[in-house]
């Protein structure tokens, strides 16, 4: 038997693996914070839904991501898959802030509508800001792809 090898070829393998093992995170990631938020939630708020409607933005957002990415030819590489599982790192973490900046104003204030118009005016723009900040940080710290 013969096998070829060398740098390129090795490389490639590496790589395909890290990709194929990133994707596999990310999903596992998404189950296990869908998981753990409805089970928090179940125990906090007696609504298993609540962690659904915490998490679904952001698997939405993943799945537009990748399905732009497929769109535009732009292939899945370390870097691009390392920005999928950033993506959900930051999500997570805005999806638990409006969802309980949500369930406070909802207490504060009674009304569900007003509620979902004070908690996306105030934290919904706040969150805005520090997810542009860090697209910009990213895009002005990242060297160009070549």
């Amino acid at each position: 038997n013969v096998v070829v090898t060398g740098g390129p070829i090795i490389s490639a393998y590496t790589f395909g693996s890290i990709e194929e093992g990133q994707l596999t995170s990310v999903a596992i990631t998404l189950v296990g914070a869908l998981v753990i938020l409805s089970l928090l939630y179940g125990y906090l708020k007696k609504s298993l839904m609540l962690g659904v409607v915490t998490i679904s933005p952001l698997v939405l957002v993943v799945l537009w991501t990748l399905g732009a990415m497929y769109y535009l030819g732009i292939p899945l590489t370390p870097v691009t898959v390392t920005i999928s599982a950033i993506t959900v790192g930051l999500g997570i973490d805005y999806a638990i802030h409006m969802t309980q900046r949500f369930l406070e104003d909802v207490e504060r204030y009674g009304e569900v509508d007003c509620a979902l118009c004070v908690s996306t005016s105030h934290t919904g723009s706040a969150l805005f800001g520090s997810a542009a900040t860090t697209i910009n940080s990213s895009i002005t710290s990242t060297p160009p792809l070549t």
